[in-house]
């Protein structure tokens, strides 16, 4: 496994220090004009990551397809690899503890579940509240973990969207699911 990868990797550099050789023949290059060429082409991956969320955000094209979540900037999420400044995932997990009743239920699937987690865990922020990892429960159906749950206690979803996401569609034709602060309250036959 790791061996294999290893030999690509050295084959990789070799053929970039091939492909150098060949243009400083071709072109005969200084060493100055060599040492720039390296530097650009090292740049060109830095370059492409920091423009492509800016034009995706000004065009309005979505390059990543990837399903919306509240507070998240799609293109900074997925195409900026450092996530310096990247609060989204922090406040809204904030937002959506805060806003819940006590003793409350949270199903969210594991990209909202997360961060969830973690500022509940880390920052020991809104302990009373049940944070559910939505794929866990998936072989019986959200609607049956929903269905098992005690009256008193109050459930609800991390988001609504999209509909087919995690047995969602399922869920909401058996139950209400209507917006609740941050979140998407349930409500069921029994409260």
């Amino acid at each position: 496994g790791g061996n294999k990868f290893g030999q690509k990797i050295v084959w990789i550099f070799q053929g970039i220090i091939i492909g150098f050789d060949k243009l400083n023949e071709n072109f005969k290059l200084s060493e100055k004009k060599n040492l720039l060429l390296i530097v650009l082409v090292g740049l060109i991956p830095i370059a492409t990551y920091y423009i492509m969320p800016k034009i995706s955000g000004l065009t309005g094209i979505d390059l990543v397809k990837a399903r919306k979540a509240p507070e998240r900037d799609n293109g900074k999420y997925f195409l900026w690899p450092p996530k310096n400044n990247d609060y989204g995932a922090k406040i809204f997990a904030e937002k959506a503890l805060e806003s819940l009743p006590e003793n409350s239920i949270l199903l969210a699937d594991y990209t909202l579940w997360r961060p969830l987690y973690y500022v509940q865990e880390i920052n020991k922020f809104r302990e009373d509240v049940q944070i559910i990892w939505v794929e866990k429960i998936l072989d019986d159906g959200v609607a049956k973990y929903i269905d098992h749950q005690e009256c008193n206690k109050k459930i609800f979803f991390a988001t609504d969207t999209p509909k087919n996401y995690y047995d969602l569609d399922k869920a909401m034709m058996k139950y209400e699911v209507f917006p609740y602060k941050s979140v998407f309250a349930v409500k069921r036959p029994c409260n």
